[in-house]
Formats: structure tokens, sequence, C-alpha cells
């Protein structure tokens, strides 16, 4: 497995343990996400990281309006911090919003040569009205999909509807 992917499997279970459900037994809404996500999905926060392999990542984050206000977004270091192998200069995010959603696209522009060695989400920190996180990531080696919820104690996969 990609040492990105794991990393952002890591992380997510970690932060998930600091809310305090790890050692909590499974609950429906774990168990069984895969019949009741579709229904809220829209009022999920969503997050799209892509690395590119040669160095360079960006991240999509995709807020419910009510969930945030855009003072908060203006420091990406409040979201996703990075540790790398080499610098990466965060350029200015550009956000946008509507009636329904606040958009937040970052791009981290990294020498080249660069691995991601770590990539640690902080939005179920920074943010305590977001309880879940449907989360697409991808690399040129592989794309994961899967849902981070704060009472659910691993990433719930298989969660689409085929």
């Amino acid at each position: 497995m990609d040492s990105f992917i794991r990393t952002m499997l890591l992380t997510g279970g970690m932060l998930l343990s600091l809310a305090g459900c790890g050692n909590e037994p499974e609950n429906a809404l774990c168990s069984k996400h895969q019949t009741l996500h579709e229904a809220h999905r829209e009022a999920v926060t969503k997050v799209n990281v892509t690395y590119t392999g040669e160095g360079d990542i960006s991240a999509q984050l995709r807020f419910p309006v009510e969930v945030v206000n855009i003072e908060q977004l203006i420091q990406p270091a409040r979201l996703i911090a990075l540790e790398t192998t080499h610098t990466c200069s965060t350029q200015t995010p550009d956000i946008q919003s509507n009636s329904e959603a606040v958009v937040i696209n970052l791009s981290y522009d990294c020498e080249q040569g660069n691995t991601l060695r770590k990539a640690n989400m902080l939005i179920f920190q920074e943010f305590p009205k977001i309880d879940e996180l449907e989360v697409h990531i991808s690399t040129p080696v592989v794309n994961k999909h899967f849902v981070l919820n704060r009472q659910c104690s691993m990433p719930i996969y298989n969660f689409e509807k085929e």
C-alpha cells in the first residue's frame, strides 16, 4: 500500500481515537453505512487529495456552508498538515462559496523529487460541527475512496450504491 494512503488512514484512525470512539463497539452507523450514506451524502464534508508522485500535491475541500465560515479556511495549515522530504510552499487558497457550500482549493508546490511522508487531516479538530468526511485520495499507484466518521474506529469502505 502506498505510504501516503497508509499515512492518511492511520491519521484518520488516530483522530477518531482522540475523539473518544477508538475502544467503543461498532454501532449501526458504522456497520451499515453503505445503506445510510446516500441519504446524507450532500451534507458531508468532502476531501479530494491528489499526489502526483512528482512532488506536487493538491487538495479540494467542500464544506456544507453551515459548518464553517470563510475566515476559518484562510490558513491551510489548520486543515491539512503535510510532512514532506523537501520544502513545499502553499499557494494562496482559492475559496469559493454559494448558498450550499464553501469550496477551498489548496495547491502545494514542492521541490522536484519530493516525497510525502505524512498528511494529517486536522478537520475534525478544527471544526467540531463536522462529524463525517468523505475522502478520495489519488496517487500514481492507487485511488482510495472512503468515509471517516467520528463514531467509527475504522475508515468505512464500500459505502456507495452499486
